[in-house]
């Protein structure tokens, strides 16, 4: 007799499994985020799921689709016809209160909402993409909406980091910088190292697990583009030989966190 393929679905994977923590995380934004930012005045932009998130929160419904929108999708924006890249799958059934319709799809899908008195907009479609016409016109007048003020550059934010890192970091302390070769720790060492120099101490540790030849790049990027002073450390045979014989994508996940650790 043959064995059956099919495996019981992990209780923390199940779709109901899911949803309750969608509920949740939902729940806790809607308590804690957008009391905040109620309280505060600020603005707010959702996007894609920003947008359902923002209705679902502020008390409208969202619900599984009729149709589903991928790609390039024409809509109705304040009286004016373009194109804009879409990727989802439910949809706005019913608006919060104090919210206003601006722009639909020809399927009659909301693609972004207002409220009619505070700074707060939602887009179901992405403006932050090449493929989105007028994207940059819709974010500007957002931003204009809200009255943000616009008047800062990278330049000044980089010296505003540069002048709390020295603030931050004793005269004569050293500092150690887990590197992974990311944009995160990578932008971070890099701040750090303009600003303390030779008083960072920067550690990459190479567990196997990267894509083939991705250590030695990652380390000629930190000593020739970078001139970041880097450590390797090669621990392939400590993690690899923790995951051997683990096929549970989640164990091993907890695994590598813990080796790290």
């Amino acid at each position: 007799m043959m064995k059956s393929s099919h495996t019981t679905q992990k209780p923390w994977c199940s779709q109901a499994a899911r949803r309750q923590s969608m509920m949740k995380m939902r729940q806790l934004l809607r308590t804690v985020f957008f009391d905040w930012v109620d309280a505060e005045g600020h603005a707010l932009l959702g996007i894609c799921y920003g947008m359902q998130l923002i209705v679902h929160a502020k008390g409208g419904k969202v619900s599984q689709g009729s149709v589903k929108e991928y790609g390039r999708t024409p809509i109705d924006y304040k009286g004016q016809r373009i194109n804009v890249w879409m990727s989802h799958g439910d949809e706005i059934e019913e608006l919060p209160k104090g919210f206003k319709l601006v722009a639909k799809s020809d399927a009659g899908v909301p693609a972004a909402i207002e409220h009619e008195s505070k700074p707060i907009s939602a887009l179901q479609f992405h403006p932050e993409v090449t493929h989105s016409e007028h994207g940059t016109e819709i974010l500007k007048a957002f931003v204009d909406r809200s009255g943000i003020d616009t008047n800062w550059d990278m330049g000044s934010v980089i010296t505003e980091q540069l002048k709390k890192i020295t603030e931050t970091v004793g005269k004569d302390e050293h500092v150690i910088c887990a590197l992974s070769g990311g944009v995160d720790s990578t932008v971070a060492a890099t701040l750090v190292h303009q600003a303390l120099g030779d008083r960072l101490h920067c550690v990459f540790v190479d567990h196997g697990l990267n894509r083939f030849e991705e250590g030695a790049r990652v380390m000629k990027m930190f000593d020739e583009h970078l001139h970041l002073p880097v450590t390797k450390v090669d621990a392939a045979d400590q993690f690899l030989g923790h995951l051997k014989g683990v096929t549970d994508p989640e164990k091993k996940r907890k695994i590598i966190g813990k080796k790290f650790i």
